[in-house]
């Protein structure tokens, strides 16, 4: 049998290769660190030829022997995992597309940050506007699976530089989109739950309304301000941002416990690029155990009314001193007319801590 991989111990020869251990009982002619081609009796587990391919010092390998495995396996994993992805649009007839990551303009939205580079051009948040305008193109199903940029806050969950995947359907409601999502869980894990840090997943959804699962946590949304006891808070947040602190605190964790979790019927004030009914935003967040994974819109496809919500969130922008002019030309593609549509944006990275069984997307980075 030839093997091609790296020397991890030369006495006895430990030879580490797609992610596993090979122990041999032969001594050889190399260093620690050195990739070698070898040959040799499976039966008898002894060499019969070793060939180095790659010199190393041994250095590396020998101070950072215990991660050598994991880094491989999460990394093959991660890669086979977005394969499935990618299989599983393309078997339910979704066109995969490849938009620009580097734009002019980008759509204005108050709470994410962007990354600027120095010719002032953005790096995208998100190939939202783009693959709308594939859909006022004439395309009905659509899928990208690309890299995003937003100026967060480096943590477990958190990275400037992100994979992300959007999906889009003309003429469908949310609900569509909400079986897309449970079905592509369902498909990774080639099951209907998984089993993720101890803690056992169904892949099937509930949904529970903003305000309630507001209520389920003990508050109050038309008596929040009142309500909230923090001083220091409440002093320096608007209602609208201690709105967004109490979730984030005490809501969002008890989301998605056990199960996948929708979130529906947003206030009006969230809906930036959604459709407003009655009211009611009609866009969806999805949780699993806490963890934002997904954020869905019905899609505001009305020029004029999009043109004003940029220009509020322009402002809101610039009163935290960014300085954001909205995309002109996703304006004007618009008013040529854009079907009904549901889309959806998915952070890979965190969508893949579930089925690696990690904690934290720097791992699958």
């Amino acid at each position: 049998m030839e093997l091609k991989g790296r020397i991890i111990s030369i006495n006895p020869v430990i030879f580490f290769v797609k992610g596993k251990f090979l122990r041999l009982g032969d001594s050889i002619n190399a260093k620690i660190g050195d990739i070698a081609k070898i040959t040799f009796e499976k039966t008898a587990n002894r060499i019969t030829n070793c060939e180095i391919l790659v010199k190393s010092s041994g250095v590396l390998i020998s101070k950072n022997l215990n991660i050598l495995p994991q880094n491989y396996v999460l990394t093959k994993k991660r890669f086979d995992l977005i394969w499935k992805i990618r299989e599983f649009f393309h078997n339910n007839g979704f066109t995969e597309t490849a938009t620009s990551i580097m734009k002019k303009r980008i759509a204005p939205e108050a709470h994410i940050k962007p990354l600027r580079l120095l010719n002032e051009d953005f790096l995208i948040t998100s190939p939202e506007l783009s693959l709308k305008r594939l859909l006022v193109e004439g395309f009905e199903k659509i899928f990208e699976i690309t890299h995003a940029f937003r100026d967060d806050i480096k943590s477990s969950l958190h990275n400037k530089e992100f994979l992300i995947i959007e999906w889009y359907r003309a003429y469908c409601r949310l609900d569509a989109i909400m079986d897309d999502f449970a079905a592509l869980l369902r498909y990774l894990a080639n099951d209907d739950k998984i089993t993720w840090q101890g803690k056992n997943i169904m892949l099937y959804a509930e949904t529970i309304s903003f305000e309630d699962a507001f209520k389920k946590a003990g508050f109050d949304l038309k008596t929040l301000a009142r309500c909230f006891k923090d001083d220091k808070i409440y002093g320096t947040l608007s209602y609208f941002e201690l709105v967004d602190y109490v979730f984030e605190q005490y809501v969002e964790p008890m989301l998605g416990k056990g199960q996948i979790t929708f979130l529906v019927d947003f206030p009006e004030w969230k809906s930036s690029l959604a459709v407003v009914e009655n009211g009611v935003t009609q866009r969806f967040e999805v949780f699993i155990e806490g963890i934002e994974i997904g954020n869905a819109f019905y899609e505001l496809n009305d020029s004029v009314k999009q043109g004003k919500r940029f220009e509020k969130e322009e402002a809101e922008l610039k009163r935290k001193g960014i300085y954001i002019k909205s995309d002109k030309e996703f304006l004007d593609a618009l008013g040529w007319g854009m079907p009904n549509a549901s889309g959806i944006a998915v952070g890979i990275d965190r969508l893949l801590l579930f089925f690696t069984d990690t904690n934290k997307i720097e791992l699958l980075l």
